[in-house]
């Protein structure tokens, strides 16, 4: 009984020190009263958990803290999104739909199909709507620094191909697919969550929003509800 015991525990790591304990060595034993067994039994059941869950630990702290940010940073956004930038949360949501679905429809090949088909996903409204809380402040600060045009629009381009990337991302891990998945469309693709030659496109699309964006900041200014909150303040 005791061979067999011994060639059990042998291919634990913690095997000597548990087996010292257990009954491993019968003077040892006949030493140690009922309380310092009990107390050199915890200590190292308590040793051999941090030590085999030390990968896991980790990893879970790393996790946790990460999900604190992502909390942090989302609390901080809405608290910033009052009702003007909540609208516009909805119509950037709304015009990035209308627009993805015209570029859908374009036809890209021949023979053409003059059916013009074109899809969007509903994943989609939301990342369009993050235009307000992510791309508004980029714009202000970029035209307070008073940047050139073209530092604007390649400070765009990269941002939108970031979020791009973030959202496929996570969508991906969600559902596994990707909505815009361009791992069959071109070799210019990044694990199918973003297209470098589309590059030049978002930055004029960033270019182009720049008005859009004003007109909307304007536009949200004047409603009723925006002016009554205002004198509620």
């Amino acid at each position: 009984m005791l061979s067999a015991r011994s060639n059990t525990v042998a291919a634990d790591p913690f095997a000597p020190e548990i087996a010292g304990i257990l009954g491993g060595g019968t003077m040892r034993s006949r030493r140690l009263n009922g309380r310092s067994v009990g107390h050199a039994m915890r200590s190292t059941l308590l040793n051999y958990c941090h030590r085999s869950n030390s990968f896991v630990s980790s990893h879970m702290s790393a996790c946790a803290g990460l999900s604190v940010a992502v909390v942090f940073v989302c609390h901080s956004t809405l608290e910033q999104m009052r009702q003007p930038m909540k609208l516009r949360f909805i119509v950037y949501g709304l015009l990035g739909w209308c627009l993805e679905i015209v570029w859908t429809g374009l036809p890209k090949r021949r023979p053409i199909d003059w059916r013009l088909p074109a899809h969007t996903s509903c994943w989609m409204f939301p990342i369009y709507g993050l235009l307000a809380p992510l791309y508004e402040p980029v714009h202000n600060h970029l035209r307070t620094a008073r940047r050139p045009w073209w530092q604007r629009g390649l400070l765009y381009a990269v941002g939108i191909m970031s979020i791009e990337v973030t959202t496929g991302w996570l969508i991906q891990h969600i559902t596994g697919a990707i909505p815009w998945d361009y791992r069959n469309k071109t070799n210019w693709q990044w694990r199918g969550l973003t297209r470098f030659d589309y590059a030049p496109l978002w930055f004029g699309v960033g270019l182009g929003l720049e008005p859009v964006h004003d007109w909307l900041v304007r536009y949200t200014s004047t409603l009723p509800a925006t002016q009554a909150q205002r004198r509620k303040r």
